[in-house]
């Protein structure tokens, strides 16, 4: 259970965090770091990038497929004051613990993720298991906890050994080390608070859809002075692989530039994270039963999107997708939407020309809700809920 539970302690709080060290201390270069490596575009943010966003992923093209270790630590720090921001452990270290005795699903490269971190006005947030370091192609991608970058601030990252290896440049390459071997300064904060674009690859106001949903709870918040406004995030088309959080928020579209190239998913199920999923003031410790073994239930859930206490809620012209694949040895249920708000007076959903695709129970609804022109496919029950009043 102390495995388990210091991780937790140190979601709770971002001055924790800070605390827990300042240091410098990755062992001596062994590898290439982008100041020394010839291929500059092989990083993202690349070294001394003046204009990064809060929201990115951190990327590294490598010659070859890189291998990637068992263990290891991926740390940023603001480069002002040397102070943690956040911490990757690719390790086990996060679910170890004797009570979880599922041994199907690897414990290596997991971290929890505290949706909506960074929204002040949230007492309830979404926690998930996700894999913060993933490898397609040659190239490497790490997601760092939810709303640890600041606007306007210099970063800095290390990687230690025994996350991945390869070669860049022709360089070898298996560690990231010194405060001036991956740096970066992240962009300024977007100038409307109403309307937003997300792009994965172009010019916009985020990199990814949690980004722009963090940014409308901030400002659009059901108690602020843009609560009643009409709000957009506009997604350009690509693919944008996360799980989603949005709560207390009405009025808000996300529209997609294309139905088929717009593409928001995730491989989420009851296995990974189990539970319908709701958000939490802490991150939960139950135990939940697997296919007759346990696992940690930390409290999100396993659909892609969660929705709470929103009204007017509006998704158009995109696919939301989970990726999961139904396997006899997991309990298969994997809904791209749990749509979780139920007032009488409100908790209005509109889906049009959308794709919902998932393995089992695709979507699941409460409140009042309408899917105009949307393609829904699943297997057992993927359309179920308890709303007041669905008309598909």
């Amino acid at each position: 259970m102390t495995k388990f539970l210091k991780p937790l302690a140190a979601l709770a709080s971002a001055s924790l965090l800070a605390a827990c060290g300042s240091s410098n201390d990755t062992p001596a270069p062994t590898a290439a770091t982008p100041a020394a490596t010839a291929s500059s575009t092989a990083w993202f943010p690349a070294q001394n990038d003046p204009a990064a966003y809060t929201d990115t992923r951190l990327q590294i093209t490598f010659d070859a497929p890189p291998s990637i270790g068992t263990g290891g630590l991926i740390r940023v720090f603001k480069a002002s004051d040397n102070s943690l921001v956040d911490t990757i452990d690719t390790s086990s270290a996060i679910v170890t613990d004797a009570a979880e005795t599922q041994k199907v699903i690897p414990a290596d490269n997991t971290e929890i993720d505290q949706l909506g971190k960074n929204v002040a006005k949230l007492t309830q947030w979404r926690y998930v298991y996700y894999r913060p370091l993933t490898v397609k192609g040659n190239q490497a991608t790490i997601k760092l906890h939810d709303g640890v970058l600041s606007y306007n601030t210099d970063y800095y990252v290390l990687i230690n050994p025994g996350v991945i290896a390869g070669k860049v440049g022709g360089a070898p390459l298996t560690a990231v080390t010194g405060v001036k071997g991956w740096t970066f300064h992240t962009k300024s904060a977007p100038a409307s608070a109403t309307a937003v674009t997300v792009d994965d690859d172009g010019p916009a106001d985020f990199r990814s859809v949690q980004g722009a949903l963090d940014w409308m709870m901030a400002n659009g918040y059901i108690s602020c002075a843009n609560a009643a406004a009409a709000k957009t995030i506009t997604i350009k088309n690509g693919d944008y692989n996360e799980l989603l959080f949005i709560r207390n928020v009405n009025n808000l579209t996300l529209t997609g530039e294309s139905r088929a190239g717009v593409v928001v998913h995730y491989d989420n199920f009851e296995s990974y994270n189990p539970g319908t999923g709701g958000s939490k003031t802490a991150v939960q410790t139950t135990l939940s039963t697997v296919q007759g073994q346990t696992r940690r239930a930390v409290g999100g859930g396993r659909a892609v999107l969660l929705v709470e206490n929103a009204d007017l809620l509006k998704l158009s012209n995109f696919t939301l997708k989970n990726d999961h694949v139904k396997q006899t040895i997991f309990n298969n249920q994997a809904e791209t939407l749990y749509f979780n708000s139920a007032t009488l007076d409100g908790s209005r959903f509109v889906a049009t020309y959308m794709n919902f695709i998932s393995a089992q129970d695709t979507v699941q609804t409460k409140g009042w809700a309408w899917y105009y022109q949307s393609y829904i496919a699943g297997d057992v029950d993927f359309i179920w809920g308890s709303p007041f009043a669905a008309l598909i």
